[in-house]
């Protein structure tokens, strides 16, 4: 039985094993052969029930470590930058959300993988997706590739409505399903 593995970065470096030695930079992982749900859909094309936007974004000296790598805590940034975005193209931002719907989007989860470093000065570009019509929660699907188009860094964050004036969850806003039912086959 043949086995495939893939590399990745793990960040950040910091920890000492008990030797005093630095661990290890490169993991390997076996990969499990999975179905696709879309087995006729090429990996990088959506399915045409989902939204996704992209915008860039360039590393500047302040947000890398002393290798010269994006911090690994800046990547959270990236993902808002990405979402923000993505609400803007739909013709809403969080500050009109906030202040005329009276809707809040706090983050209730963020998962990551870091596939390889980014390094200082590097143009990235954030792809960041929608592959349901929110409910009660909202999650955004983000990619980062590098300038070679390299996966960089992959995840998802999930947010919830809250309602500003009792601080209640709440369903998804209308005008914002409305904004997007266009995306999706509802």
């Amino acid at each position: 039985m043949s086995r495939t593995f893939r590399t990745g970065w793990l960040l950040p470096f910091s920890d000492m094993d008990k030797q005093g030695k630095a661990p290890t930079a490169l993991f390997f992982f076996p990969l499990h052969p999975r179905p696709r749900p879309y087995p006729a859909l090429a990996v990088h094309q959506a399915p045409s029930y989902m939204l996704t936007t992209k915008t860039t974004h360039r590393v500047r000296y302040g947000e890398t470590d002393q290798m010269a790598y994006l911090y690994y805590g800046r990547y959270a940034l990236l993902y808002e930058i990405g979402r923000v975005e993505m609400l803007r193209d739909l013709g809403l931002t969080y500050a009109n959300m906030e202040m005329e719907h009276g809707i809040m989007m706090p983050v209730m989860s963020l998962n990551q993988r870091f596939v390889r470093p980014a390094r200082y000065d590097e143009l990235l570009t954030i792809s960041t997706s929608l592959r349901h019509i929110p409910t009660t929660t909202i999650t955004f699907h983000v990619e980062i590739h590098n300038e070679q188009g390299k996966l960089v860094n992959g995840g998802s964050v999930k947010l919830c409505f809250v309602e500003q004036s009792s601080g209640k969850a709440v369903a998804a806003p209308e005008f914002l399903l409305e904004k997007l039912r266009q995306y999706f086959e509802v």
